[in-house]
């Protein structure tokens, strides 16, 4: 059930008006702006994408982190409601209570409009420990997947065995981290330079074979690595090949 509750701490003080700090989508980057701002003393709140009707340009699990200054960072949608959602989680921080939102489809709020005609459902908690963010920062560092468990009766957040999905379980929401996607780029070619420097654009970790020896390499890769081939030469390409599908 939505709750209203005003934007303003006390009579006379001034509205804080949200601002982005980044532009973001990387979780990691995300849930690290959150921890850095419970390691400073200040308050934060976590928005997460729980649900979705029709259309939405972000997945299930996309999230935003809000400090009390206003300073958020990250997306729930394609730009349309993260300051209408900041603005919330200020709220929520001021509060201490919890919320569902609504946008777009079966929303209260007429005059905030998601152009793709669908609508989704936010999550907005009030962190108040960071180990859980950390648990899953460091895991992802360790290229290892992670998982965040958020039981919106308890208003708790803690971390969780890694799931294959993000989505509803019983009576608790639980997001999937997988680490940063690596690319391994093989080949000595202008092909292979640009389609790295492609790669590395698009936010992928991406590394590139010394150019004599593409077994230095091997040992990066497991189950969150892609391989591009750019040798044109058979021989070469076929130990790699051989390397991924043993990762």
């Amino acid at each position: 059930m939505l709750q209203q509750f005003p934007l303003i701490d006390q009579p006379g003080q001034a509205l804080r008006k949200p601002e982005p700090a980044f532009l973001t989508d990387d979780s990691a980057e995300i849930l690290r702006f959150a921890a850095g701002a419970l390691k400073a003393g200040m308050a934060a709140a976590l928005v997460t994408l729980v649900a979705i009707r029709g259309g939405s340009s972000r997945p299930l699990g996309a999230q935003m982190a809000v400090r009390e200054d206003g300073f958020y960072c990250g997306f729930v949608s394609g730009g349309c409601v993260e300051a209408a959602a900041a603005f919330e989680a200020l709220d929520v921080i001021t509060s201490g209570e919890d919320r569902m939102v609504k946008y777009g489809e079966g929303s209260p709020y007429f005059d905030i409009v998601l152009p793709c005609g669908g609508g989704i459902t936010l999550s907005v908690h009030k962190l108040r420990d960071a180990s859980p963010l950390l648990a899953v920062l460091n895991a992802m560092e360790q290229r290892q997947p992670a998982g965040l468990r958020y039981t919106p009766q308890a208003q708790t957040l803690e971390s969780a065995p890694p799931v294959t999905k993000t989505g509803w379980r019983d009576d608790y929401f639980d997001v999937s981290y997988r680490p940063c996607a690596r690319v391994i780029v093989y080949g000595r070619s202008v092909e292979a330079e640009v389609t790295a420097n492609v790669a590395r654009a698009a936010g992928y970790d991406v590394q590139t074979s010394d150019g004599f020896d593409p077994r230095t390499t091997f040992a990066l890769m497991d189950a969150d690595t892609a391989v591009i081939l750019l040798y044109h030469d058979l021989n070469r390409e076929l130990p790699v090949l051989q390397a991924a599908l043993a990762a």
